[in-house]
């Protein structure tokens, strides 16, 4: 009788071990296809991305008039039941910021994208942070801002990002271009399309810096150290600069690296 029952657990052992060869050879031979990733959904309930545009990127230039005809073409316009509730400084708010707050009341807001931030729009901000008693339940990007108020900007934004300049531009009191052009358009279309994705609000951590590389890409990315108190900051990043005419070629080259690969999550 034990012969008979070591020989019956010698066969089910034999079994098993043909059965789980034949699965591995199998799943060896299977070809899975990959998915595409998924379309984010968006539908009005949702809220609109507010842009504000600001200084730079209004539509009084050629290359502004592209820039914005290709936001609407790629995001769509609230007027026209797209993503992105534009508002324009100069238009919208007869330049005054402080008319923003006012304008998008009744509107609503999954979150905020200003670029080119006018002065005192970190005040503007912080009233309407003020109006929640739990804070603004929606993400606010500041790129390329010029409100020269460094604090009330990362105080009043998650994530403000704009160009580094070379120490030579800084020497020779040169500006980086920081309106509309590729590379810049191309800095936008990241960050609605990954606004478009959050869900929560996002905290103030050094872990910000990967959140930023949703939008940046694998650019060259570091946190700000302001120049009197030498402390870097969790929110406010600055990105390598576009090569500019008459630096050192090499340097240049360097500070102005792009790295080829982008944040991909097509809407």
């Amino acid at each position: 009788m034990k012969i008979k029952n070591t020989i019956l657990k010698m066969l089910m052992i034999m079994a098993a071990v043909i059965i789980t060869g034949c699965s591995k050879t199998d799943r060896k031979n299977t070809t899975v296809q990959a998915q595409e990733p998924a379309e984010p959904e968006w539908n009005t309930d949702d809220g609109y991305i507010c842009v504000l545009f600001g200084h730079g990127f209004e539509e009084d230039s050629e290359e502004e008039t592209v820039f914005l005809n290709r936001l609407e073409e790629k995001f769509g316009f609230e007027e026209n039941g797209g993503l992105i509730l534009p508002v324009f400084y100069e238009k919208d708010l007869n330049s005054r910021i402080w008319n923003f707050s006012d304008y998008i009341s009744d509107k609503k807001i999954k979150g905020i994208i200003i670029l080119g931030a006018p002065a005192n729009t970190h005040k503007v901000l912080s009233s309407i942070q003020d109006s929640y008693e739990e804070g603004i339940p929606y993400n606010i990007f500041s790129l390329f801002p010029t409100d020269n108020s460094i604090l009330g900007q990362e105080m009043t934004s998650n994530i403000v990002l704009e160009y580094e300049l070379s120490i030579q531009d800084e020497t020779e009191g040169r500006d980086v271009d920081q309106g509309p052009n590729e590379e810049t358009t191309e800095i936008i279309i990241n960050a609605i399309k990954y606004m478009s994705t959050l869900n929560e609000v996002l905290p103030v951590s050094w872990d910000l810096i990967e959140n930023v590389k949703h939008i940046t890409g694998t650019r060259t990315v570091r946190h700000y150290v302001d120049s009197i108190a030498p402390i870097p900051s969790m929110n406010h990043f600055l990105i390598k600069a576009p090569v500019t005419e008459g630096s050192d070629s090499e340097q240049s080259k360097n500070d102005g690296e792009v790295l080829s690969e982008e944040f991909d999550l097509e809407l």
